[in-house]
């Protein structure tokens, strides 16, 4: 919803235009013009990372212009800096922007991703109050609503965990999107996939992001994280493995390379600390027909997958089984009580492929993609009514990619979020569950 408001804003045209022409000269209007159709480029490509610092370079030399710290405001919290957004948002309240409806919904935005639940409500229903009755955004606007009451559910429930996720930091995390954080069953290393740059010459994708490639760090004495490290990165710099997940313990680890003929999968033996050359798995199933976001029972025969629907253009979870002669099933795709009519991604099976957790974004959740859990009915052989994870597992952000590992008699679990003073658009998050009765 979010994405589609920001692809209609032509009413911040005029409303730049009428900020400039009342704080600034003609030379310096036509200066600040011509910067600000510079980074709008960018921002209408949805680049929000290039945008962003776009916007920022204007404000230096023009501090006053609202309509930059407005859109460079916009532009953090789709960067997963939501409290940076916020004090930009704020700023520009000073200046005529807060006359347009459309503000309060970016303050009230703002402020929901920040976890200021009743200042969130407040500025959503002061667009639903200035903004036209037919306007397009005000069924979405109501929604936010929804999510931003859920929140104050869970707050005021008894059953509250008193579980909070730690950001692993700058040795994990950088400025761009991490995930699919995999543990190997003794804790001692990490494998994630991040789209972070690793060559100085490297170029970034549409988005402003880079090509996702492989991290891996290792579990310290104290329980602190190594500086991760780039995994198997081929010196071609063009075929890229991503991890899919860990076989044996973590002591193989299943990878994926996207472009890679027939087949597509392959698999890495532990030597210590890293991995070995990958070589080809044949799994009689191609990554090409189940994309990036697979897994797969411990024994291999059975893969649930994250796809496109054709009929609908939305993604859904679909399942395929190995039958005895080697051969997949036709791929079924998973019922109402697992699929919404919105986004499903990043499956994971848990207890042996009997529970599975994945993320969604149509289903009445906290905001974004939220974490679910459904378990495997024998008696009517499909899967059962997937079930909110809700806080701390869920936030306003997008909470994706779960993970768990028990070692050592402790028991942690790995999120993929987007939360206020994160370090980029999705950073890794641990939940520590030592002394905590966890219900999840």
């Amino acid at each position: 919803m979010l994405r589609f408001i920001v692809a209609h804003l032509p009413w911040l045209r005029p409303l730049r235009a009428a900020i400039a022409l009342c704080l600034l000269s003609p030379a310096t209007l036509w200066a600040q013009e011509a910067a600000l159709k510079k980074a709008d480029g960018f921002f209408d490509q949805e680049d929000y990372h290039t945008a962003g610092a776009q916007y920022e370079q204007i404000l230096r030399s023009y501090p006053k212009s609202g309509i930059a710290k407005f859109k460079a405001g916009i532009c953090y919290l789709y960067t997963g800096q939501a409290d940076r957004g916020l004090s930009y948002l704020r700023e520009a309240r000073q200046l005529p922007l807060e006359v347009d409806p459309y503000y309060y919904f970016w303050l009230g935005k703002a402020f929901h991703l920040n976890m200021r639940i009743d200042s969130a409500l407040i500025n959503y229903r002061r667009y639903l109050n200035t903004a036209p009755k037919t306007d397009a955004f005000r069924k979405g606007t109501e929604n936010l609503i929804a999510q931003a009451h859920r929140t104050e559910s869970y707050f005021l429930s008894p059953d509250a965990s008193p579980l909070q996720p730690r950001n692993l930091g700058e040795n994990i995390n950088s400025p761009y999107t991490e995930r699919n954080p995999l543990l190997t069953a003794d804790g001692k290393l990490m494998v994630f996939a991040s789209r972070r740059p690793l060559y100085p010459e490297e170029q970034p994708q549409a988005d402003g992001e880079f090509q996702e490639k492989m991290f891996i760090a290792q579990r310290q004495p104290d329980g602190t994280w190594s500086k991760a490290a780039p995994l198997l990165a081929p010196a071609d710099r063009k075929s890229w493995y991503l991890p899919v997940q860990m076989l044996d313990g973590g002591q193989r680890i299943l990878l994926l390379q996207e472009g890679a003929g027939k087949g597509g999968f392959f698999e890495a033996d532990r030597q210590g600390d890293t991995y070995d050359l990958p070589s080809p798995l044949d799994l009689g199933l191609s990554a090409e027909a189940t994309g990036y976001d697979v897994t797969f029972s411990p024994d291999l025969k059975t893969a649930l997958y994250s796809k496109l629907n054709r009929n609908t253009g939305d993604l859904d979870l679909y399942q395929t089984r190995r039958q005895a002669d080697g051969d997949w099933t036709k791929a079924l795709r998973l019922p109402a009580t697992t699929n919404s009519l919105e986004n499903e991604v990043s499956p994971l099976l848990l207890d042996g492929g009997r529970t599975l957790v994945f993320g969604s974004k149509g289903r009445d959740g906290l905001g974004g993609y939220d974490l679910y859990r459904c378990r495997y009915d024998d008696t009517a052989a499909r899967w059962g009514q997937a079930e909110n994870l809700g806080l701390p597992y869920n936030s306003p952000g997008n909470d994706i990619f779960y993970a768990e590992l028990a070692a050592d008699g402790k028991k942690y679990g790995y999120l993929c979020t987007s939360r206020p003073r994160g370090l980029g658009e999705a950073d890794i998050y641990e939940l520590d569950f030592t002394g905590v009765r966890a219900e999840k």
